[in-house]
C-alpha cells in the first residue's frame, strides 16, 4: 500500500467540502510539494514523521505503480495463457 499525507493543512485546504477553483488549485500545489518530499513513516511512539529512504514520494509512487502494472499484466497474460491452453485441450478432445 502506498499513502501520502500532510497533517499541516489548515483552513479551507483541510476541508473536503470546499470545491472552489481557488481551493482546488491550492490543493494541486500542496500535492506537488508533497511529491517532492522524502518518503517517511510515522513513529507511532512520538507521532513524528521520519525519513526512511533517500527516495522522494514521487519516485516511490512511480516505483509502486510500475510494480502494480507489472503484476496486473503478469496476471492478465497468465490467465490468457491458461485459457488458451484450456481451449486447445478442449478442441483436441472433440
Amino acid at each position: 500500500m502506498f499513502e501520502m499525507q500532510d497533517d499541516t493543512l489548515t483552513g479551507t485546504l483541510s476541508s473536503v467540502d470546499v470545491a472552489t477553483k481557488e481551493n482546488l488549485e491550492n490543493l494541486v500545489k500542496v500535492g506537488e510539494k508533497l511529491l517532492k518530499k522524502p518518503v517517511s513513516r510515522v513513529d507511532l511512539g512520538t507521532g513524528v514523521f521520519t525519513p526512511v529512504d533517500r527516495m522522494t514520494n514521487e519516485e516511490a509512487l512511480i516505483k509502486y505503480i510500475s510494480a502494480q502494472v507489472y503484476i496486473y499484466y503478469s496476471d492478465f497474460y497468465g490467465i490468457l495463457f491458461h485459457l488458451a491452453d484450456f481451449y486447445f485441450f478442449f478442441f483436441l478432445t472433440l
